[in-house]
This record gives C-alpha cells, structure tokens and sequence, in this order.
C-alpha cells in the first residue's frame, strides 16, 4: 500500500518544484498537494494523509493553525513543517501540533528519508487506537519537582545554562521534548543536537523560559491515567542506566558518539514505557504483572499483547519528534540489538549491555548472548567484554 504524502503551500511554483523533486517516490507514495489550510482540510475530510508536510506563513490559515486542525482530527497523520523564516512566537505556536521542523531550501533526499523514517517506526506499532494516541502527544509527562525545579533555576536573573541542562537531564520527558525543539530546522542548525547541554548552548536561555513558561510545553505532571509509581520508577531506572551507559561508553574508549549521548540514550531507552502507562493504564498494569509472573521479558509480553514493545514506541516518537539517529536507534534496539541490522558497536551497545548489568538478577534473561559472541569478533572489545560478564558473574547475574 502506498503512503498517503500531502503537501501545504500558498506558492504554485513551490508545490510544482515539490511535484518535479519527488516524482521519483510516485512508485512509493500517493502525492496530494493542496495551495490551502483549508482546501487542505477538505482533502483530508475525502481521504486521510499518513503525512502532512505544510508551509508555516500562509494567507488565512497559517501552518501552525492548519496543523493544530489536524491534529485533532486526525492524530495518526505524521505532521511536518517545511517552511522559510518566520517570527519566533508562529515557530513556538507550531512546536506542539508539529513532529518534525525542516527549513527551505530543502533537497527531496531530506524530505524522503524524514517521510521514511517516520513511517517505518510508525508501520512497526500494528495497533492503530494505540498509534493515534501516541502520535498525539505533545509532551510526555513530567515529574512535578522536576518542573518546578527547572522554572525556579529559568526565573533567577544569573540563571545558569549548565545547571538548567543538569535539571532537564535528570528527567525523560523534558530532555525528549528539548531535543526535539533543537533539533527543529526553524532554529537554522547544520548538525543533530543529542544531549541537552548542547541544547542549552544552542538555543540559550531566553528561549528555553519561552518553551517552560509561555508556551506550557513542560508543564507539570498531568497525564491522566498514569500511575505515579510507574513513572518514579521509569525515571529512576533511566537516570541510573544512563548513568551505566556513560560510564560503559568511556570505558569502551568507542568513538562516533560522546559520552553525554551515551547517557541520554540510556536515560530515554524506555520511553515508550511513560507512553504505554500514559496512554493505556490498565493494560500496562495487566503487561506489568503478567511479566512479573511468567518471568518473561516484558517486551515479549507487550508484543504478544499489543503486536509491538515498548522499545519500538518509543523509539516511534522520538523519530517523528526529529531527534538524531543513532539515540532512535538506540532505544527502538535496546531489547534485540541484533535487529539493528549492522554490528558496529554503537550506543544501542552500550544501552543494551547497561539494560542487562543494571539488574544483576535478571541479566541472564536480558542480554543477547549472540549478539555479544558477535561483537568479540572486534579484538578491541573482546577484552573489555570479558572483563564485564566477569563483573557480572561476581555480582551473582551469571549462573
């Protein structure tokens, strides 16, 4: 089946540029292209887009406006800005109805690979009430001291970025959401932003107060529905693995990533958790137990629930929300690293390795034992493999 793509733009010269650019994704894609917010709805109202890609400054209905629309009647469309310049308060009033922000000029290999990556994380998940409901988040849910934490450090006048970026990393949902801002193209950077220091520096302060205090994007805890156990021990758990991930990673002496990335892979490895418990509370419940009781993976026993794991949600929305490649990798891979497709060692490694050490009891049942004979082949990591299954051994998570 093809993938429904409809494109927004006041210009007839654009959309004929888009036209002429994309043809060769007609093998592939269903292209719509509407010259309208509204002519855009009434298409949508005939037949449904998997993805809609809109300009942001248009007459009448702007992007942010159209967007907002879609959003609510149509939550599972993959919602994309391509858009030039525009003021700062329309860029903020998009961030929410928006998954992924690209900037003009934009050449169509960009814009095919953002369209495919969001659809194959997408095509992933097979429970469409479920999809909707995740590709309907603005925001995940925060921990109310987190929150106020970061708003008392954004209000003091000598306010300080690096202590801001230690707040925001203590917590999944605030370091997922800033990413993705940064990683937005309205704010014109050339490379991916992967942890939030770097987010800090790059935005400044000014408009991190904008996002946290006018906006409402980080706002305080209010899922509803979500267990506040569930969520302390989601945070913690990554907070502790991250920590692992940096310190495995700095030991591995691997290059292609810093050890700050490192630590935000692991501190949002499950993601998809906070979501499952955010938006199905009842089944998590039922998913939690049952794990507990069969002593089964619990990823394995959301897929035989839910046709998809945790690791592939979340993994599905920091894609769709444009944060780099390898901590999307990292998450959706972190149970069945062997799905990753490639054996560079990498921070979907690092993460898995960590998932498996940080819970002595159950290492045996968590690590890939072939996917970790497959990575002795490097003589770099043999020696530092061995010396971790011998700590784990000593820690009693090896029998």
């Amino acid at each position: 089946m093809k993938t429904e793509v409809m494109f927004v733009d006041d210009e007839p010269n654009v959309l004929s540029a888009l036209r002429r650019m994309l043809f060769p994704m007609r093998e592939n894609w269903n292209l719509r292209f509407a010259e309208s917010g509204e002519q855009a709805l009434s298409m949508l109202g005939d037949r449904p887009a998997d993805v809609v890609v809109s300009d942001m400054r248009m007459p009448g209905m702007d992007g942010a406006a159209l967007l907002e629309r879609v959003e609510m009647a149509h939550p599972e469309t993959i919602r994309i800005v391509l858009s030039g310049q525009c003021d700062r308060e329309t860029a903020l009033r998009a961030v929410g109805p928006t998954h992924v922000f690209l900037s003009k000029p934009c050449d169509g290999e960009r814009i095919v690979r953002t369209i495919e990556r969001s659809c194959r994380l997408r095509d992933a998940i097979g429970d469409h009430a479920l999809l909707a409901c995740i590709e309907s988040m603005r925001r995940l849910p925060t921990p109310s001291q987190t929150y106020l934490d970061l708003v008392a450090e954004l209000r003091k006048p000598d306010g300080s970025i690096s202590a801001t970026a230690a707040i925001v990393g203590r917590d999944i949902a605030l370091t997922s959401k800033l990413l993705q801002i940064a990683n937005s193209s309205f704010f014109g950077i050339g490379r991916s932003i992967a942890t939030p220091l770097q987010a800090m520096n790059f935005l400044g302060l000014d408009v991190v107060r904008a996002l946290v205090l006018k906006v409402g994007l980080l706002a305080q805890f209010a899922a509803a529905g979500l267990r506040t156990d569930h969520l302390d021990r989601c945070v913690e758990h990554g907070v502790r693995l991250g920590a692992l991930a940096r310190r495995l990673w700095e030991d591995s002496g691997a290059s292609g990533a810093s050890p700050d990335e490192a630590f935000v892979a692991g501190l949002l490895h499950d993601v998809g958790a906070l979501v499952l418990g955010a938006v199905r509370p009842e089944l998590d419940a039922k998913i939690e137990e049952e794990a507990a009781l069969t002593q089964v993976p619990r990823y394995l026993v959301e897929r035989e629930h839910l046709g998809t794991t945790h690791a592939q949600i979340g993994a599905h929305l920091l894609s769709v929300w444009g944060l780099p490649d390898n901590l999307v990798g990292a998450v959706c891979y972190h149970h069945e690293p062997l799905m990753c497709g490639h054996l560079e060692f990498g921070l979907h490694s690092v993460v898995h390795i960590a998932d498996a050490l940080s819970n002595p009891a159950q290492f045996a049942m968590k690590i890939d034992e072939v996917y970790v004979a497959d990575l002795r082949r490097f003589e770099w990591t043999k020696a530092w493999l061995d010396r971790l299954l011998s700590e784990a051994l000593e820690m009693g998570a090896v029998s």
